[in-house]
């Protein structure tokens, strides 16, 4: 409801106007609307593969693609995560479904944590925006304008 309101909100800001008059709100508004049109495709793709995975893989493939051993679980999770086009949106349905289907909570958070932090189209997608800007900061991080 939230993001819908504050959607809207950006939508109707010249009738709005003197509520989001203030640069400050509106350079926040176009991070948010930015971050979820960049975030919304990757959990809609999330939530689907996790139907799919919830109706079409049976439990009996997790047992035969992943070690037994929760400890050599986890790094095959993780190297799975690598393949998921997606960032952490996308991730968490998927994890869910997979512990639902019987894998083990350490490898499908193994996978939860790999997939958005070693995915080449989630870093470019992440670095991107910063890096055609040039706003890099001192730090080596992207700041917005005031």
């Amino acid at each position: 409801m939230l993001c819908f309101l504050l959607i809207l909100l950006g939508v109707l800001h010249r009738q709005v106007g003197a509520l989001v008059a203030d640069p400050r709100l509106q350079t926040w508004l176009t991070v948010f609307v930015s971050v979820m049109v960049q975030a919304v495709p990757f959990l809609a793709f999330g939530v689907v593969l996790s139907a799919v995975i919830a109706v079409f893989v049976p439990r009996s493939f997790w047992a035969r693609a992943l070690p037994r051993h929760p400890a050599l679980a986890v790094p095959v999770a993780g190297v799975a995560g690598v393949v998921l086009p997606g960032c952490e949106c996308g991730s968490v349905p998927i994890a869910g479904s997979l512990i639902r289907r019987g894998v083990t909570p350490a490898a499908a958070l193994a996978f939860l944590l790999a997939a958005p932090a070693i995915n080449p189209i989630v870093l470019t997608a992440t670095a991107s925006p910063w890096h055609l800007s040039g706003e890099w900061g001192q730090t080596g991080g992207p700041h917005l304008h005031r």
